[in-house]
């Protein structure tokens, strides 16, 4: 049996009726709890971050406990996790999500709540209907904001545990394609509350990306390419962002023209999420796994040694008019945001001191170094081709309308006009690029979904393989295409109705035809979980429109 650190005298005081110990007090400015050491974030596998994950663990079965959930007090877990969002139903990944200040989230909260509750409960209410469903993803908050989540988070835990000294680690993926990749021995162990049943399927080896098949609960593999942030290190500017409309992913030329933020929100965040898969493959769901608070951990990890290469508040605001993806430094600062400190004191922060982190009181027991050399250099032509692509405009070659994906696969053909091998070497003949528009999630699949181009029938489907194009992230997308409870481009709390993504097909032609794996001629396009490509299974995506154009 587990021992249980300094937690007796705590469970008591969340339980008391009265529940002095967590009212609300009025808005005011971020506060750190008194005692609080200003130290270092751990490395989860580390001595120091195996320590705290002991104490984030019994502190996440006391925040489960039902009687702080029934309504949600502000240090229960179901209470922590709305404030990132409200679900329709927190147990189905393929739940919607309500938008903060609608008439569904309003009723949702009176059915919770109550209509008129008494005190402490009003108090509850108040700050549920401030704070609950307020993630921005696809948005040039998404760093600030989750920053912020965090910082509060942290203090709850340790109020909840009684551990002042309590700092959350963070699990570092994408350092090296090692054990990392897999979640903590203690996020697969049945008995333990860091415990979630409803997680997707792994890769069996994190290199050799032919067999997404091993649930993740059970020594299953992140991808590394697919987590891989070398390459959002290598830019100094921080927008543009990602707004959720149009993505690209590595290896997409069009994924360089991001900056900091919106590479890192895509990869490795959307990766990891999708990797993980289950609840934290959907943006409504996703905070209901106790991995998802290491995970954001080690996005701000990243952030920070982002910082310590180019400077702690560096970024490159729109002048004049700003933008989704690159506002002004006026509509940064007009931003706020609401969250439940230590205390349980609801608290309105800004952006302008999220910058900073050390002001914060806290930094990482390591930062991860510039990526010099051959990485950057890479980088810099590919922004070159995106921009130059992007200035010259593209003409549509071939167009397969109204497409749909099963969660097993899919593969359609494209033939561009005089598609052979004299006309492709033509400059104004060849496909550069590959869309597709306009893509609805119908059901989440049991894996995550890729791009492959020409790959022969009876050939593994391998990520990073000579036929691969990029992934098809769906933790933005909204599933279902129904009468949505949320608004617009996955803020507070939901996904977007639909999206539309770029791959590069030009380059991947060319060493195709050099190989000999593709002579010319009409192009095959097969979107398919990694692995033997089988049936169409159940349905998983539609797609307005596949397109290629040069």
């Amino acid at each position: 049996m587990k021992k249980t650190v300094g937690l007796s005298g705590t469970r008591r005081d969340l339980l008391k009726s009265g529940a002095a110990a967590i009212g609300l007090a009025a808005v005011g400015l971020p506060v750190r709890e008194a005692g609080a050491a200003s130290i270092l974030r751990p490395d989860v596998e580390t001595a120091s971050g195996q320590a705290m994950l002991h104490i984030y663990e019994n502190a996440v079965r006391i925040m489960k406990d039902p009687k702080i959930n029934t309504p949600p007090q502000p240090h229960s877990w179901t209470f922590q996790a709305y404030i990132h969002a409200l679900p329709v139903d927190p147990k189905d990944p393929n739940s919607d999500g309500y938008t903060n200040g609608s008439p569904e989230f309003k009723q949702k909260i009176d059915q919770i709540y109550g209509v008129n509750p008494p005190e402490p409960v009003a108090s509850w209410k108040k700050a549920a209907l401030a704070c609950w469903s307020t993630c921005p993803h696809g948005s040039p908050y998404f760093l600030p904001w989750h920053r912020w989540y965090m910082y509060y988070f942290e203090q709850v835990i340790r109020r909840v545990s009684g551990q002042k000294d309590f700092l959350l680690p963070y699990w570092a993926y994408g350092s090296s394609p090692t054990k990392s990749l897999q979640l903590p021995k203690a996020f697969q162990d049945k008995a333990s509350p860091l415990y979630e049943t409803i997680r997707g399927k792994g890769f069996t080896n994190p290199l050799n990306l032919t067999s997404q098949t091993q649930p993740m609960n059970e020594n299953g593999y992140l991808g590394y390419p697919l987590v891989d942030y070398t390459g959002t290190l290598v830019t100094s500017q921080y927008y543009p962002a990602d707004t959720g409309a149009k993505l690209y992913f590595p290896p997409s030329s069009g994924w360089y023209q991001y900056g900091y933020t919106g590479r890192t929100e895509t990869q490795p965040h959307d990766n990891v999420h999708d990797g993980v898969g289950g609840l934290m493959g959907n943006v409504p769901t996703a905070a209901q796994d106790p991995i998802f608070y290491l995970h954001h951990c080690q996005i701000d990890h990243l952030w920070a040694s982002w910082q310590n290469i180019y400077g702690y508040d560096t970024i490159n605001f729109a002048t004049g008019t700003g933008t989704d993806a690159q506002p002004t430094q006026a509509q940064w600062n007009a931003q706020v945001a609401y969250f439940v400190d230590g205390a349980g004191r609801l608290v309105k922060v800004g952006y302008q001191k999220v910058l900073d982190y050390r002001a914060l009181g806290y930094g990482y027991d390591s930062y991860v170094p510039n990526p010099e050399g051959k990485p950057v250099a890479e980088a810099a032509a590919k922004v070159t081709l995106a921009a130059a692509s992007t200035a010259a405009g593209q003409t549509t070659l071939s167009a397969k309308p109204d497409v749909e994906v099963g969660s097993g696969g899919a593969t359609l053909t494209l033939t561009p006009p005089n598609a052979d091998a004299k006309a492709l070497t033509a400059t104004q003949a060849q496909p550069k690029t590959l869309h597709l528009k306009n893509l609805r999630l119908r059901k989440r699949p049991p894996a995550p979904l890729y791009v492959f181009l020409n790959l022969p029938a009876n050939t593994p489907a391998e990520v990073g393989g000579p036929y691969y194009l990029g992934p098809v992230s769906q933790f933005k997308l909204k599933s279902g295409g129904g009468a949505s409870h949320a608004g617009h481009s996955g803020h507070g709390g939901h996904g977007v109705e639909s999206a539309s993504f770029a791959y590069d097909v030009e380059t991947i032609l060319q060493q195709q035809r050099q190989k000999g794996l593709w002579s010319g001629g009409p192009v095959t396009v097969t979107i398919a979980p990694a692995g033997q490509v089988g049936g169409a299974g159940d349905p998983a995506l539609s797609i307005g429109s596949v397109e290629l154009s040069n």
